[in-house]
C-alpha cells in the first residue's frame, strides 16, 4: 500500500494486478463442490436476488474452504456470483 502511495506521488502509472493464475482442479473435485448444498443455494439466491440470505451461504462458504482445490473453486465461484466478498472471506481463511 505505502509502496502504490510513493509511485503515485513520484508520478509512477500504477498497474492493477492482473487475474490470480488459478490451479487446475480435477472435474471430480469441480463436480462435488458445485453440488454441495450451500453453493447450490448461494448460487439459487443469486438469481433471486435475495442477497441477505445469499450472504449466509457465502459465509458459510468460506468457513468450509480448506483444500487448496476448495480455495480456487470458491475464489470461481465469488466471481460468478459477483461476490467479490467470498473471494476475501476465503482468502483470510
Amino acid at each position: 500500500f505505502y509502496g502504490q502511495l510513493a509511485s503515485e506521488r513520484i508520478g509512477q502509472p500504477l498497474n492493477p494486478p492482473g487475474d490470480p493464475i488459478l490451479r487446475p482442479v480435477a472435474p471430480d473435485v469441480r463436480a462435488a463442490f458445485y453440488a454441495r448444498e450451500t453453493v447450490r443455494a448461494a448460487q439459487y439466491l443469486g438469481t433471486t436476488a435475495a442477497w441477505v440470505d445469499q450472504t449466509a451461504f457465502v459465509r458459510q462458504i468460506a468457513i468450509d474452504a480448506k483444500t487448496d482445490s476448495d480455495h480456487v473453486l470458491s475464489t470461481e465461484l465469488s466471481r460468478t456470483l459477483g461476490r467479490p466478498d467470498l473471494g476475501v472471506m476465503v482468502g483470510r481463511s
